[in-house]
């Protein structure tokens, strides 16, 4: 009997000595404990709090916060151009979670499609690839139907200050939606 009333003894004291040296004290009353709510809270459309509380991920070993993209734009060109989608605003990023587009095929030369950036008139000025060229089929009445990503996560940027256009070639039909936030 002696045994296992030092050993509970000794145990309780453990954790008592654990609370006290780590800076925690027991919970003087367990039977009505105080709900703690961390500063957290913030309105819809509001600046993000600083003790915000997010989903994250890694990405190239580092944690970083998901992006969630809350606006689009539609495109449907029939030519062949740079057309900007999304305007440069000050310092900003774009951020494009997703994608979706059809390129009609043609017998001749197929039409094609790429994402880039740049600044002035449809980023005439210091355009830069974001995607390869998505090419279309040499078969007229065909399509090329692409779908990247879902809205959620970042499948490219563009760098502060910089509008987010396309490039295509041809006078195709080229359409679909680009799925993006800006800050």
């Amino acid at each position: 009997m002696k045994r296992i009333t030092i050993a509970i003894l000794s145990c309780y004291l453990l954790s008592v000595v654990a609370f006290v040296c780590l800076g925690f004290t027991p919970d003087s009353n367990v039977s009505s404990p105080a709900i703690v709510q961390p500063n957290s809270s913030g309105a819809t459309g509001s600046a993000v709090p600083p003790r915000a509380e997010y989903g994250g991920a890694v990405s190239s070993g580092n944690l970083v916060g998901v992006i969630q993209c809350d606006k689009s734009v539609v495109f449907n060109s029939t030519s062949a151009a740079t057309t900007q989608l999304v305007a440069l605003s000050g310092s900003q990023v774009i951020y494009v979670c997703g994608y979706s587009l059809m390129i009609q095929g043609v017998a001749t030369t197929p039409a094609s499609i790429k994402f880039v950036y740049g600044t002035g008139s449809n980023c005439g000025t210091g355009t830069t690839d974001l995607t390869g060229t998505l090419t279309g089929s040499t078969v007229a009445g065909s399509a090329l139907e692409v779908s990247v990503g879902n809205g959620l996560g970042t499948i490219f940027r563009t760098t502060a200050g910089q509008a987010l256009c396309m490039t295509t070639a041809t006078v195709t039909l080229k359409a679909g939606t680009v799925f993006y936030t800006q800050f």
